[in-house]
């Protein structure tokens, strides 16, 4: 642990402010366009952007399931 020191103190003192997720998923609408629905997806992390590069990240960390509701707000046909 202590050879690794050095590099953890850097990022600990010196964090990033900003990131950006890369997600791949999986997703099913229930419902027709013009009324209130449900979608269903499943996504996984595939990398992460920083300021000074990107990483792959591990495809465990930070899976899950998303459930969403879509209310409509014009409900008219153009």
């Amino acid at each position: 642990m202590e050879q690794h020191q050095e590099d953890i103190i850097k990022v600990i003192e010196n964090p990033s402010p900003s990131f950006t997720t890369f997600h791949i998923g999986l997703g099913m609408k229930i419902g027709k366009s013009d009324k209130p629905g449900f979608s269903i997806e499943a996504y996984t992390p595939i990398g992460v952007r920083f300021p000074k590069g990107s990483y792959l990240v591990n495809p465990l960390a930070g899976s899950g399931i998303q459930l969403s509701l879509s209310v409509p707000i014009n409900t008219k046909e153009q």
